[in-house]
C-alpha cells in the first residue's frame, strides 16, 4: 500500500511539470505575439509619420514651383541632363530631400513640354518615398485659325463647343476669330457704303424673329440677335453678329457661315447648331483682315502670337516602399 501511494505522488509531480511547461509555452507565445504586434504598430506609425512628412514637403515644393507661372518650365529644364537634388525641406526635425529628373515630351517652335519626375524621401535611410509626375509647357497662343473649304471659310468667335450634343457641325468648322479681324468685317458692312456688288445688306441693332432665312445674296449685320423658344434662323448668306442672346430651344441652321464676336455656349445651353456649313464665299471678305484666298482648300492655317504662355499640371502621385 505504501508503494502505491509513492507512485501516485510521482504521477502528480509529472502532471505538474507538464502543466508548467505548457503554460510557459503559451505565455512565451503570447509574449512573442504581443511584442510582434507592438513592433508592427510602431512600424506602421513610423511609416505613417514618414508619409505625412513627405506630403508636407511636396506641398512646400508645389508652393515654390507655382510662385511664378513660367518658373516650373525653366526649373524643370535644368534637370534634363540627370537626376539631381532640387531642394531639402526641414520638417519636425527631419530633412526631406526632393530630387528631380526631366525629359522633353514636345519641342518645336510653337511649343515645348517637359515631363518632370519628382521624388520625395527622408534623407538618410528612408522607408518609403513619394513620387509625383508633372508636365510643364510653354506655348505660343493661337490668335486665329483659318479653314479653307474650296473658296469659302467660316469664322466663329467665342466659346462654341462642338463636342456638345446640340452642336452638330464639325469642330473643324468652328474657327476662332480675333477682335481686330471681326471689327474689320463689321466695319466693312456697317459703313455708309451702299454698293456691295449686288448684295443686300440689312442692319439691325436688335433682331428677334421666330423664323428667318438669310438668302444667298443677303448680309445681316446685327448688334444683338435674340433667339427664344422654338425660333429658327437659317443662314444661306452671311450673318455678322456681335452678340447672341439665347433662351428656350432655338435652332441655328448654318449652311454658309456666321461671323460672330461673342458666340458663347455654356453648359446646358439649349441652342441647336446644325447645317451644311459650306463656308463664306471669299469675295464677301475682300478688304477685310480675313483673307481666305491664301488658304488652300481643306486645310487649316494657324496664326500664332509672339508671346509665350506657360502651363503646369500634376499628372500622377504614388507611394513606394524604399526597402523591406
Amino acid at each position: 500500500m505504501k508503494t502505491y501511494i509513492q507512485n501516485e505522488q510521482g504521477a502528480a509531480l509529472i502532471l505538474i511539470l507538464f502543466l508548467i511547461v505548457f503554460l510557459s509555452i503559451v505565455g512565451l507565445s503570447m509574449l512573442t505575439q504581443t511584442t510582434y504586434s507592438q513592433k508592427t504598430i510602431a512600424q506602421h506609425a513610423s511609416v505613417e509619420r514618414e508619409f505625412y512628412l513627405l506630403e508636407g514637403a511636396i506641398d512646400l515644393f508645389l508652393d515654390d514651383v507655382e510662385k511664378d507661372e513660367a518658373q516650373p518650365f525653366y526649373m524643370f529644364k535644368d534637370f534634363l541632363t540627370e537626376e539631381k537634388v532640387f531642394r531639402e525641406y526641414d520638417i519636425a526635425k527631419e530633412t526631406i530631400e526632393m530630387r528631380i529628373a526631366s525629359n522633353l515630351l514636345e519641342n518645336n517652335e510653337k511649343e515645348e513640354t517637359i515631363k518632370a519626375h519628382v521624388t520625395a524621401s527622408l534623407k538618410g535611410e528612408p522607408t518609403i518615398h513619394r513620387e509625383l509626375t508633372l508636365h510643364a509647357s510653354k506655348h505660343k497662343e493661337i490668335v486665329g485659325r483659318y479653314f479653307g473649304q474650296g473658296a469659302a471659310i467660316n469664322f466663329i468667335g467665342g466659346n462654341l463647343n462642338a463636342e456638345r450634343q446640340q452642336v452638330e457641325v464639325g469642330s473643324e468648322d468652328i474657327i476662332q476669330i480675333t477682335e481686330p479681324q471681326f471689327d474689320s468685317v463689321w466695319n466693312k458692312y456697317n459703313s455708309k457704303n451702299t454698293d456691295f456688288g449686288g448684295l443686300t445688306v440689312f442692319r439691325h441693332t436688335n433682331l428677334r424673329q421666330s423664323s428667318l432665312t438669310i438668302k444667298e445674296n443677303e448680309v445681316y449685320v446685327v448688334d444683338k440677335l435674340t433667339l427664344r423658344g422654338n425660333d429658327r434662323i437659317t443662314v444661306n448668306g452671311l450673318l455678322i453678329v456681335k452678340e447672341i442672346d439665347l433662351n428656350g430651344t432655338p435652332t441655328l441652321v448654318v449652311n454658309t457661315g456666321v461671323i460672330s464676336k461673342h458666340f458663347e455656349l455654356l453648359p446646358g445651353n439649349p441652342l441647336r447648331v446644325t447645317g451644311d456649313v459650306n463656308g463664306i464665299p471669299c469675295d464677301l471678305l475682300n478688304d477685310t483682315k480675313l483673307d481666305c484666298n491664301k488658304v488652300r482648300p481643306g486645310h487649316v492655317t494657324v496664326e500664332y502670337g509672339e508671346e509665350w504662355d506657360y502651363d503646369e499640371e500634376v499628372v500622377s502621385y504614388r507611394t513606394l516602399r524604399t526597402r523591406d
